[in-house]
């Protein structure tokens, strides 16, 4: 007998808010459309936040990849950039590595062919003298003798006179360096 007491309290509560739960909806249609006035202010309208989209390399657009207003992604293409500029400047980077690289390995011969000891015979006295290595090879690569003539007269820190042994018909001088 409880159970029905409490089970009918509940029905009649029920039967008693439906209805007005349907006016109180029908009513706030109605008031919202009576509420409706425009607001019109002015001053300047300041964003939230600012957000600076910018390309991390120059170059002239070719392609716009997405629509105005349009939704974007993550890591999605959004144009595609003429980027010829840096292609000539990559290029011209290598080109100037391949230089650097040749002329490194050029040094280094010009160090081994200056530390080569030339065997000597004939020698009067003992001398230590310096060349440029660039006028030495200069010479040298001139002489097609293997066997050279150097005569350097009158002691250190003078020219030195190159020909070769078997052909004379050419003579080179050269000043020695301060060392």
């Amino acid at each position: 007998m409880f159970n029905q007491l409490k089970y009918s309290k509940i029905f009649f509560g029920i039967l008693l808010f439906l209805p007005l739960n349907g006016i109180t909806a029908t009513q706030a249609v109605e008031m919202s459309s009576v509420y409706k006035i425009p607001i019109s202010l002015s001053g300047p309208i300041n964003p939230a936040k600012i957000l600076k989209v910018q390309a991390s390399g120059g170059g002239r657009v070719e392609v716009v990849h997405v629509k105005e207003n349009q939704h974007v992604s993550k890591d999605q293409l959004l144009l595609t950039l003429n980027n010829d500029t840096q292609k000539r400047q990559l290029k011209q980077a290598e080109i100037q590595i391949k230089l650097a690289e040749s002329q490194l390995k050029q040094a280094e011969s010009q160090i081994k062919l200056a530390e080569t000891q030339i065997e000597v015979t004939k020698q009067e006295k003992e001398l230590e003298i310096a060349f440029n290595i660039h006028y030495l090879i200069s010479v040298l690569e001139k002489l097609t003798s293997k066997e050279i003539n150097m005569v350097i007269p009158g002691g250190e820190n003078k020219s030195c006179l190159l020909s070769a042994i078997d052909d004379e018909s050419y003579h080179y001088i050269i000043m020695p360096m301060r060392i």
